[in-house]
């Protein structure tokens, strides 16, 4: 009896006065418990849902460099088109403006001037150098007194267009001819002096000298 009061009785009240505390710190736990576990789903959905965030972020951001990298080609085509276009009309341009029917003569022209007549050739029998009278019409454009001027003058008139420029040799001067023919009014002679005067520097047109 004694020892039922000592042991029994003590822990019967222990259980009554802590059984309330424990139902209430299960109570508790499960509660939170269970709200950790809908953090957990909730997280776990997030995360799903970050990663699919990202994957279309991910693939927006390929699909913007892929646009990119297309424009960029695109433009590089079209600077490419500019660039040439540019320098296609810088070329016109530049030629338009070296286009001279005559050239001047600069020390330049002087030079080549007296280095074709240091080759040492016989010019006077070249065809193109008309020594004596052929009854045909001469287109002159210009006369010198040195005939190395006049053979660089024919020179450059040849890589102008006018294959058959020939020099006269005059008294005192050697005249330069774009063009020559039987008649004043041939058509090749003609065509010759038209073209003469589409030279953007030319400001009178060729002398039609018979001789």
């Amino acid at each position: 009896m004694q020892f039922f009061k000592k042991i029994l009785i003590p822990l019967y009240q222990i259980t009554v006065y802590t059984f309330p505390f424990l139902v209430l710190f299960l109570l508790f736990t499960a509660i939170q418990l269970r709200s950790i576990t809908n953090q957990k789903d909730m997280i776990i959905t997030g995360l799903s849902s970050s990663s699919e965030a990202l994957r279309n972020i991910q693939s927006d951001m390929e699909l913007l460099k892929k646009n990119l990298g297309q424009l960029k080609e695109t433009a590089a085509g079209i600077r490419v088109s500019e660039d040439e276009m540019f320098e296609t009309d810088s070329k016109n341009e530049t030629f338009a403006k070296n286009r001279k029917a005559l050239l001047n003569l600069t020390p330049e022209t002087v030079a080549r001037a007296k280095a074709m007549m240091r080759i040492g050739t016989d010019y006077s029998k070249k065809e193109y150098l008309i020594n004596r009278k052929t009854n045909r019409y001469y287109a002159v454009v210009i006369s010198y007194d040195d005939l190395a001027y006049a053979l660089v003058q024919r020179k450059h008139l040849i890589s102008q267009g006018f294959a058959e420029a020939k020099i006269l040799v005059l008294k005192g001067l050697y005249a330069v001819s774009i063009e020559d023919a039987e008649s004043r009014s041939d058509k090749t002679l003609m065509a010759a002096i038209e073209r003469w005067s589409s030279f953007p520097d030319v400001n009178k047109p060729p002398f039609l000298k018979r001789f």
